[in-house]
């Protein structure tokens, strides 16, 4: 088992406390069984966390090229079909919810790097 604190800080160079969180949200509303405000999270958990992660980040950035306005919708298309095959109970709403976590950071931190 890992406790919150080491979740946290496994994910921490990539993403802030309040994605983590809120990334295990949305996979406990998507069939999980995880507790997002429990004190220890599953192996099974963490591992899944991080592959979603993964695929959200890999189809945020293959979709940069894009207009804004178009960038959302294809990294949650392509990130569901990668999820398809790897990840129990993952759908388009799931992933949907995660690539909003991965966008939503990313513009966090451009906006911290360009006040700097």
């Amino acid at each position: 088992m890992f406790t919150r604190k080491q979740v946290i800080e496994y994910f921490s160079d990539r993403y802030t406390d309040v994605q983590v969180i809120e990334a295990l949200r949305i996979m406990r509303d998507h069939g999980a069984e995880v507790d997002p405000e429990g004190d220890e999270f599953s192996p099974d958990i963490t591992e899944e966390l991080e592959k979603v992660f993964e695929l959200a980040g890999a189809a945020v950035n293959n979709h940069l090229h894009l207009p804004a306005s178009e960038q959302e919708a294809s990294a949650i298309q392509q990130a569901t079909n990668m999820a398809a095959s790897i990840i129990p109970n993952v759908n388009h709403q799931m992933m949907a919810g995660m690539i909003r976590v991965v966008m939503n950071g990313a513009v966090a931190q451009a906006n911290a790097i360009s006040q700097h």
